[in-house]
């Protein structure tokens, strides 16, 4: 009951700003019109390379701390502010204006973050729960699964949007090594997203209907444990795997909508089973196609501009990040610094 309390006198102040998914819109600038913002960089992209976090800002890498698997996993920008979350050492973390401030000193990360209204929100993982964090004040996200006690039993939260007051969380529970389980929070209140063993990475809510994309367990005679990339429109499942080709291991990452139309990014294993690779894709309008990267983690609509976040392979088979606009390549890396883009976002 304390926790509906506390989710209740949060938003009777909110606004009906709407943020979506992957597109989580700018608030209003204060210095609108003062010329303030117009020098801030427009494109922002989270991540990390071979030394931590990482962030780009225009196409230009700033280190955001060294540690243990350190990495930014998020970006949000609010006024003339930027935000970045992610994890440094094991702890969950988050950057503004670069500045890191350590949400607790427990073991977890911050896989997504929105702010609205000078409120920072973060979900995430803190010591194998998934995890809320209001300005910094950790909330425990729970389920009704049912988990046998001589299993174990971590939980994690992947993506948060606000709509219309209402705050939706997306993310899943492990249990034991290989079962998983799709949760969605709204307002706290925990609902089982599909039946479909698997987990889910971002969400989007367009009016009356909630996109959760992910990964979705299958059945199949060739792979053992085979996850598909999915997407679920208010619970039914789609397979995003491209027509005429054979299921293979994959996941949908990102979703956005714009105009009604949702637009998702996933990877999968490509080619014959024996000898496949790895290929990066986006969906939009009920078709998959291929995006040249080998991952596709982002996707973000600003007007008649589309932007996909992601890594390709260069020469020697090292990774670097890209980001396509319009399909064209913007490489963000060198063969000297391995890195991996996880999040974007375009002022």
């Amino acid at each position: 009951m304390k926790t509906k309390l506390v989710f209740v006198s949060l938003f009777v102040a909110m606004s009906a700003l709407v943020f979506i998914g992957c597109e989580k819109e700018e608030l209003p600038d204060e210095n609108e019109g003062t010329g303030t913002s117009q020098n801030l960089p427009k494109l922002l992209a989270a991540g990390s390379d071979d030394l931590g976090a990482v962030c780009w800002e225009d196409g230009t890498a700033t280190s955001l701390g060294e540690g243990f698997l350190a990495s930014a996993n998020a970006v949000f920008a609010s006024g003339n502010d930027t935000y970045y979350g992610g994890t440094v050492d094991r702890k969950p973390v988050i950057w503004k204006k670069s500045q890191k401030q350590v949400l607790d000193a427990g073991s977890g990360s911050v896989n997504d973050l929105i702010v609205t209204n000078g409120n920072v929100y973060a979900v995430g993982q803190l010591n194998n729960a998934a995890t809320l964090w209001i300005n910094g004040t950790a909330q425990t996200l729970t389920t009704d699964y049912e988990c046998s006690p001589y299993l174990t039993m971590t939980s994690t939260a992947n993506a948060i949007t606000i709509v219309n007051g209402k705050v939706y969380i997306v993310g899943g529970i492990l249990v034991g090594d290989d079962r998983k389980a799709i949760y969605m929070w709204v307002n706290g209140e925990s609902q089982r997203v599909s039946d479909n063993e698997g987990m889910g990475y971002d969400i989007a809510v367009d009016g009356t209907t909630v996109y959760v994309v992910g990964e979705a367990a299958q059945p199949s005679d060739v792979f053992l444990n085979l996850y598909v990339p999915a997407l679920w429109t208010n619970g039914t499942f789609i397979d995003l795997t491209p027509a005429n080709q054979l299921q293979s291991q994959g996941c949908a990452t990102c979703v956005c909508v714009d105009n009604h139309i949702p637009y998702v990014t996933f990877y999968r294993m490509k080619g014959d089973i024996y000898d496949n690779t790895q290929q990066g894709y986006l969906y939009q309008n009920g078709t998959s196609r291929e995006i040249a990267c080998k991952k596709a983690y982002a996707v973000y609509k600003k007007g008649s501009d589309l932007y996909v976040g992601g890594t390709k392979e260069q020469w020697g088979g090292s990774i670097i990040p890209v980001i396509y606009k319009n399909n064209v390549a913007q490489n963000l890396g060198t063969v000297t610094y391995p890195a991996t883009i996880k999040s974007i976002f375009v002022r």
